[in-house]
Formats: C-alpha cells, structure tokens, sequence
C-alpha cells in the first residue's frame, strides 16, 4: 500500500473537507407553471354573443330573401294585371273607336247626301212636282167639284199647289213623313218618286 494510500485511510491524516459554503447546492428542480382556471361565464358569453350574430345575420338573410321574393311576385303580379289591363283597354278603345268610325261615315254619308240633294234636289223636285200637277189638271179638267187627297211633305205640298193654282182649293191635305208627295183622285193614285232617287243615292254615296 502507498503512503498516499494509507493516508487517506486514516482520519487524522486524510485532507480536510471543502465548506460547505463553497459547495455548489444542487440546481432545484423545475416543475411547469400551474393553468389558471378557465373563465366559464367569460367563455358563455362569449359564446352566446357569437351565437347572436350568426342568429342576425341569417335571420338579416332570410328576411332578405323573404322580402325580395315578395317583391318579385308583387312585380309579377303588377305586369300581369298591367297586360290585362292594357288588354281590355285595348279592346274597348278599338271598339269604341269602331263606333266612332261608323258615326263618322254615317254623319259623313248623311252630310254628302245633303250636300249633293241640296245641289240637285230642286230641279228634281220642280219636274216631280209639274209632273204631278200636270197629272191633277188632266184628270180634273172636266170636273169642278171633285176632291184630291194629297199627303207628305209640306213643303213638297207647297210647291204642288202653287202649281195647281185654283185646283188647291180642292185639295184635302194631311201632312205625312219621307219625301214622296201621293195624291189621290177617285180610285187613282199619283206620287212622286223623290224617295226612290234618294235610296239611290244613299247607296251609290261610300
């Protein structure tokens, strides 16, 4: 055994321990920080707030929607009554407009036909009438107390009798409607045909 050895061996020989003082402490051992506990009526409300917005913004879209649906079918609906309604304006104009159409010819015929019986009405009338009155003289020329009957016009009667001269005294006279003049001696009949030419030409007029 060497001397260092034994030295060692013995207490009174062996070398004096370090302080402990100058002894590094073993390092202390390290343990993860604690988790605080969770803020639950933070979490709620946090939750339920989330919860709230997405409720607004789908009720938002579908109220949304609801609305322009609405719309839509509103504007379908005013098109729809609109097109009726165009429709039956339509067709009550063009037919009042017809109606109107056949006033307007029938005025327009009824003018041109006074027009045109003003022009040539009176020749027509005066040959009708001398032509009567020259059929009255003949068939009472050798009669001084017969009786004539005559019916129409005024006017048309008028004109007859200032024709006729004294016979007019024996003339029965009754006012009657159209154009024609009918006079009556015993069982004969004579009569203009004034009417005749007026038909013909209502018809000939457009």
């Amino acid at each position: 055994m060497s001397i260092a050895a034994l030295f060692e061996r013995l207490t009174d020989f062996a070398p004096l321990a370090a302080n402990a003082s100058d002894v590094e402490a073993p390092a202390p051992n390290s343990y993860p920080k604690a988790v605080p506990d969770p803020d639950i009526p933070a979490i709620v409300a946090a939750a339920v707030a989330t919860a709230e917005a997405e409720l607004a913004i789908r009720l938002d879209t579908e109220h949304q929607a609801a609305l322009e649906a609405e719309r839509q079918r509103h504007a379908s609906e005013i098109a729809n009554l609109g097109a009726r309604f165009g429709t039956d304006i339509g067709a009550v104009i063009g037919a009042r407009i017809a109606e109107m159409e056949t006033r307007v010819v029938h005025l327009a015929t009824d003018a041109a036909a006074r027009v045109v019986a003003g022009l040539v009405s009176d020749d027509i009338a005066t040959r009708s009438i001398d032509a009567l009155a020259t059929a009255i003289l003949s068939a009472t020329a050798d009669r001084d107390a017969v009786r004539i009957k005559v019916s129409g016009p005024q006017f048309l009667f008028d004109a007859l009798a200032t024709a006729i001269g004294g016979r007019a005294e024996n003339i029965d006279f009754s006012e009657g409607v159209g154009f024609d003049l009918s006079v009556s001696i015993d069982d004969n009949l004579f009569e203009t045909r004034l009417g005749e030419w007026s038909t013909a030409l209502t018809e000939t007029l457009p």
